[in-house]
């Protein structure tokens, strides 16, 4: 993804699948300092995830807000020239400010060998052994 000065962010389309087949594809930025993946309040809500009404933690952004969020299971998918990639795992749900999807270690990033290939402007990921199914 392009942004404004020639800046350049590492977006890979995700899925997000919930009770009944119901699911969302999203942009999500894989996050090496995001501890967890998190998505915003919003996307459970959108896929028919029921959360609990006490947070499970909370996070605090790089600028020091600190914001409550939600555990869920759920299942994320990748797409890529016919080949399809889906897990359940463990999402942390978070409300506003939390607006971009982090693709973090838990989640996400432990399942798959990422490079990060900045002057071509792209990211491999090769699932490793530990994702659940494979």
């Amino acid at each position: 993804m392009e942004l404004p000065a020639g800046l350049f962010r590492p977006i890979v389309a995700v899925a997000l699948v919930g009770p009944n087949g119901k699911r969302r594809l999203l942009d999500g930025l894989p996050d090496t300092g995001a501890d967890r993946t998190f998505f915003p309040i919003r996307e459970a809500q959108a896929v028919g995830l029921t959360l609990s009404s006490v947070p499970d933690g909370t996070v605090k952004t790089a600028g020091g807000i600190s914001i409550p969020f939600y555990l869920s299971e759920a299942t994320l998918e990748l797409r890529d020239a016919g080949n399809v990639i889906r897990w359940p795992t463990e999402v942390a749900f978070a409300p506003e400010p939390l607006c971009i999807i982090h693709l973090g270690t838990r989640g996400f990033l432990e399942y798959f060998h990422t490079t990060f290939r900045g002057p071509e402007r792209t990211i491999v990921l090769q699932p490793t052994t530990t994702l659940p199914g494979t």
